[in-house]
């Protein structure tokens, strides 16, 4: 339970870097990306027993999403370990989409915002508040 944590804070920190590189200058390195992949992977294993069929559905969305150019790149290669490591997963959904609602519905440019902060802050709420 301690690795899980520890894991988490880290990918936390991984994210919020990615966040703030996301914000300045609308790209995120793949080493960041391919850091949290890395990290996912003892998280995936420890939420075997939740993967389901609508796991693997919801990862199939995130790539449309990638392919109809409504997320990113680096978003999608961050989006799709989360979505296998997390437990709650349809709580991050619903963070996820409320978060990004509201912070496109504040920015001035609502296409151009960096999905990096609401996926930040859904994985933060849902992995040590849910």
């Amino acid at each position: 339970m301690l690795l899980k944590y520890l894991l988490s804070a880290t990918i936390v920190l991984l994210l919020c870097y990615g966040v703030v590189t996301d914000i300045r200058t609308r790209t995120v390195s793949n080493r960041v990306t391919l850091s949290i992949a890395l990290l996912s992977l003892p998280l995936i294993y420890y939420n075997s027993a939740n993967i389901n069929n609508q796991t693997y559905l919801i990862g199939l969305a995130f790539t449309g999403m990638y392919f109809i150019n409504t997320i990113g790149a680096a978003d999608l290669k961050v989006l799709l370990p989360i979505t296998f490591s997390i437990t709650y997963l349809f709580s991050f959904l619903i963070f996820f989409s409320f978060i990004g609602l509201v912070y496109c519905w504040l920015s001035e440019k609502p296409n151009k915002i960096p999905a990096f902060v609401p996926i930040t802050i859904a994985y933060v709420v849902v992995m040590f508040f849910v």
